[in-house]
């Protein structure tokens, strides 16, 4: 705040020291009293510079007004989506090309009986597809259990599913397809 006042000050007295400035018809009587004005002008020391035009009788005295440049203006910088918005655990994806899928589920050790949401993802070009359909393949021991959907606006896809009486302790591996592209996560159940 010190630095505001100060600097208001300063502006103020410059604009006094400008309206003061005498009118180019009054030229001939300063030529008169030159030494009067430059002996009652203020010594530079006391904060100011002393600017003397050639062959007019008076001083002005500018304040020196210190700031720093301006920031530099931001650019645009172009921005890629990533499968970091993946949610799930044992989160697996690949990558061809430009295209990448990840498959992930909601809980890596889920309990015989409980309900298992298969997750699914797409993504080209670093943007998330929309309506694409999902093959979702669970292979259990006892055989493959299919569950189809659609990827939402964000690109996932929710596949929810029913273990029922599946055996613990041993790993299910889920194959997740979506438009031709695929990754595989897994689960054992606890």
């Amino acid at each position: 705040m010190e630095r505001r006042v100060w600097l208001a000050l300063i502006a103020l007295v410059s604009l006094v020291a400008f309206l003061a400035w005498p009118p180019a018809s009054s030229a001939g009587r300063l030529a008169v009293g030159a030494e009067q004005v430059a002996a009652q002008a203020p010594d530079p020391a006391q904060g100011g510079a002393k600017a003397e035009s050639q062959g007019l009788p008076y001083a002005v005295y500018f304040p020196v007004i210190l700031t720093s440049p301006p920031p530099p203006t931001p650019t645009a910088t172009p921005t890629t989506v990533v499968s970091t918005q993946m949610v799930g655990y044992n989160i697996r994806c690949q990558t061809s090309g430009d295209v990448q899928v990840c498959a992930a589920v909601c809980s890596p050790y889920p309990a015989p009986y409980s309900t298992l949401n298969v997750y699914g993802m797409l993504y080209v070009n670093g943007v998330a597809q929309k309506n694409r359909p999902v093959t979702v393949r669970f292979d259990f021991p006892n055989g493959p259990v299919t569950c189809n959907t659609t990827t939402e606006w964000h690109g996932l896809a929710i596949c929810t599913r029913d273990l029922g009486a599946v055996t613990r302790y041993r790993t299910v591996n889920v194959h997740v397809a979506i438009s031709g592209y695929s990754a595989d996560t897994f689960f054992t159940p606890q």
